[in-house]
């Protein structure tokens, strides 16, 4: 029968019609295999699109890599908790930033971390060097402190020096929740944890997305924070720290480019102004 007799068809099915077509026009040649095998592996006349596609595959799109890069920690305007490449080829790109919920809770990352504090003579102290028993917070936190009637009234609570510590933690440890630091001490803390988005500001109004603040607890009071084995014993673990820098500069210079509150441009001018 014509191919009108079986109505319309896909393109696969009007492929495969159209070589049993030619299969019966040479009977007993090459091309009576090719449709007696293309038959075999069809069911009612219908073959997988894919199969017969000679387009090449559309090649995956991949994240950043997450061992070898170092993360800030951001949030949507849901609040939901994002990771931010704030190194490499893809640093400051929002559409490569990974969603924290959508990340398997035993795997480790490393982000940053903003450490204020009053006396810059204090960076020599241990708890300063290895962030022991202290408190810390996100990208945003480097402007939303230092900036009068945002955290706080005067500005610069906590201080005007600061330092950027990298730290390993798993992803899990992000919902242990927060339990500030004072005097050094953690009495309530026994991991890593964190806080939920922080838009309020002393004012009243509200960020569009927020920051948050990290504790890093030592639980063995003078143990190895930087070894592998306080990852499990903390739920973090130190790599490294630079600084101190002068807040009140980058406050200036923050302002100078017009405030700008999204975390690209922040990281543009931490880059710019840290080396």
């Amino acid at each position: 029968p014509g191919v009108e007799a079986f109505g319309p068809r896909s393109p696969s099915e009007k492929f495969d019609f159209e070589l049993e077509v030619a299969a019966r026009a040479f009977d007993g040649d090459a091309v009576s295999t090719i449709a007696a095998t293309e038959f075999d592996r069809c069911e009612s006349w219908t073959c997988d699109l894919e199969d017969l596609s000679t387009e090449p595959a559309a090649e995956a799109t991949s994240g950043p890599d997450i061992a070898g890069t170092i993360f800030d920690v951001i949030a949507d305007t849901d609040g939901a908790m994002l990771l931010l490449p704030a190194t490499g080829a893809d640093a400051g790109r929002e559409d490569r930033a990974l969603r924290v919920s959508d990340l398997a809770e035993d795997l480790a990352v490393t982000i940053r971390t903003f450490r204020f504090f009053e006396d810059r003579a204090d960076e020599k102290f241990k708890w300063e060097r290895e962030l022991r028993n202290v408190n810390s917070g996100s990208l945003a936190w480097t402007v939303v402190h230092a900036q009068p009637k945002m955290h706080s009234v005067a500005g610069s609570k906590y201080g005007q020096w600061y330092t950027v510590h990298h730290i390993r933690v798993r992803v899990g440890a992000f919902k242990n929740g927060y339990h500030m630091a004072q005097e050094g001490a953690c009495p309530f803390a026994k991991a890593f944890g964190a806080t939920d988005a922080v838009k309020g500001l002393v004012t009243g109004a509200s960020l569009s997305t927020g920051y948050f603040w990290f504790v890093t607890p030592d639980r063995q009071g003078g143990g190895d924070v930087a070894g592998e084995a306080s990852l499990e014993l903390n739920g973090w673990q130190h790599i490294d720290r630079q600084g101190p820098f002068d807040g009140e500069a980058l406050l200036a210079e923050w302002n100078k480019q017009g405030s700008p509150m999204e975390e690209s441009r922040l990281q543009e001018l931490l880059q710019s102004f840290q080396g």
